[in-house]
């Protein structure tokens, strides 16, 4: 097996689990935090994050870079360079904690003037509230220029590294805030471990890097703001997209809070609650090939990229076939089981949400993320600014005349047009093949696989009698099944079933038992 498959298989597992501790955590820590703080102080909770998660913001796009340029100093080897550049941006990042600071304690004292105090609830309880806000935003402000570290590790393509550091973050977090709880500790002890915690978490990142890259310092003697001219026009694009993302993600709460209400709003975040899980289980994969990326790229082994790119979007447009399949058919009985919903409207909205979902997986997630890494950020920017205003044109049409649903469709149709229709060629053209060939190499094969497994669910929906959580779990182990038996011997070539058993230490057994003929290999 090769450096890059051990990296990438490595890198996605670790992903996995990380997302898997993080789903299981949030399960325990949310009751945790109702039952320890109370209604009140745990919508406050909710509040300090909502309004400091937008600190990304003055991130202006560094964590990308610092990612794309640890990847291309990896193979230019060049540390002298490299120090430099990390010593510039953590100093810019610095300054900008300073800013986070100042703004969190200006917006402590105003804030019996942005929330509304409860009934009953006295200025000693907003004088809390705005000392826990204070701590929370200078913690972060403290925490927020070593947010480059988990990047530098990325780019490194270290992310069993790093993923295994968070997860003993989650871990400690959960364990952390239990404690506190259980011992009478309210919101301000929370804001105070939460940063701690993060600080030590990324500062024993920074302690692995030095092992990993020797003759790697950061100071600010060594900074050069030359360098930021280096970076700027890199990181300015990759801001963009940063803040289209946002844009894109956001905005459709607002217009249909606006224009239809709670009521739908309620029906909205009930009917995206799946098509959100089934990104998060289709886009692992994914984060792991920017840094690949960046090195074949900045190499100019274009060859291998174009590989890369192929095998990268045949593997995660399976993933996310099997999802499709599962999520999109049995959604209404996954909504009554998990939520308890059986509304239509909502079942509608989830299955609007998943193909969008299912689009974006197979057009857009591998795609942009090779060439944003490879000498597309200027187009990529383009793009997305493109998509963001697309959508919001598009949706706030199609609510006005269509209500919740035309709002859906309007969204989907953005995906689709920029998906399909632009990011899908530029790709094939950065990858030197055809948009015919892009096709027949990974989608045109996937269609059998997906009509099979789709064969098997519905062979479950005939069956008479009602579903619960086990007959759940074996429609959808048995079209699992089903799916990966076609993929093996329809979708994936020989080479690539080599390389699967390869990355999957089962070669060896293959070889021993002699049945390679049996699984399609023939040998």
């Amino acid at each position: 097996m090769s450096l890059a498959s051990k990296e990438v298989l490595r890198g996605t597992i670790s992903n996995y689990i990380l997302l898997l501790s993080r789903i299981i955590c949030s399960i325990f820590m949310a009751r945790i935090l109702v039952v320890g703080l109370g209604e009140t102080l745990y919508g406050f909770w909710g509040f300090l994050w909502a309004v400091f998660g937008y600190s990304v913001l003055l991130d202006f796009g560094f964590g990308q870079t610092i990612q794309k340029f640890t990847a291309e100093s990896d193979v230019k080897n060049d540390m002298k360079s490299f120090n430099s550049l990390v010593s510039t941006v953590m100093l810019v990042l610095c300054a900008f904690s300073v800013v986070i600071a100042a703004s969190s304690l200006c917006i402590a004292y105003f804030l019996d003037h942005l929330v509304a105090a409860q009934p009953g609830e006295g200025a000693l309880d907003m004088n809390y509230l705005k000392i826990s806000f204070a701590a929370f935003g200078v913690g972060v402000s403290i925490v927020f220029p070593t947010g480059i570290f988990p990047e530098i590790l990325a780019g490194i393509r270290r992310f069993d590294i790093k993923n295994a550091i968070l997860v003993v973050n989650v871990l400690a977090n959960l364990a952390g805030f239990y404690l506190l709880i259980k011992f009478g500790y309210s919101l301000l002890s929370i804001a105070l471990f939460t940063a701690g915690l993060n600080l030590a978490t990324n500062i024993v990142m920074i302690v692995i890097i030095s092992r990993l890259l020797p003759g790697f310092r950061i100071s600010p003697f060594l900074a050069n703001f030359a360098k930021l001219r280096e970076i700027s026009s890199f990181s300015a694009y990759s801001y963009v997209c940063t803040i289209s993302d946002m844009f894109i993600t956001r905005t459709d709460r607002l217009i249909i809070g606006y224009f239809l209400g709670m009521s739908s709003l309620g029906v909205y975040q009930i009917g995206t609650r799946l098509p959100e899980m089934m990104e998060k289980l289709t886009t692992q994969f994914q984060t792991t090939l920017g840094p690949i990326a960046a090195s074949l790229y900045k190499s100019g082994d274009f060859e291998k990229l174009r590989w890369v790119l192929l095998r990268s979007t045949k593997i995660s447009a399976f993933v996310a076939g099997y999802f499709l399949v599962v999520f999109y058919l049995l959604s209404p009985q996954i909504l009554k089981i998990w939520l308890k919903i059986e509304d239509p409207e909502a079942v509608k909205v989830t299955s609007i949400c998943i193909a969008s979902v299912f689009i974006s997986v197979l057009f857009r997630s591998v795609q942009s993320r090779f060439m944003l890494m490879a000498g597309e950020h200027k187009h990529i920017a383009q793009i997305q600014t493109a998509y963001a205003i697309l959508t919001l044109v598009l949706m706030i049409t199609s609510v006005k005349f269509f209500g919740l649903l035309g709002l859906l469709y309007g969204a989907l149709a953005a995906n689709v047009i920029i998906s399909v229709f632009i990011e899908f060629p530029l790709a094939a053209r950065l990858g030197k093949m055809s948009v015919g060939y892009y096709l027949r190499k990974v989608y045109f094969p996937l269609l059998i696989p997906i009509a099979l497994c789709a064969g098997a669910v519905f062979a479950f929906l005939q069956i008479p009698g009602p579903w619960n959580l086990l007959r759940l779990g074996i429609a959808s182990v048995s079209a699992g099944i089903v799916y990966l038996a076609s993929g093996w011997f329809i979708f994936f070539s020989r080479d690539e079933k080599l390389k699967l058993l390869d990355m999957s230490k089962l070669a060896p057994v293959v070889r021993k038992l002699k049945i390679g003929g049996y699984l399609g290999l023939g040998v």
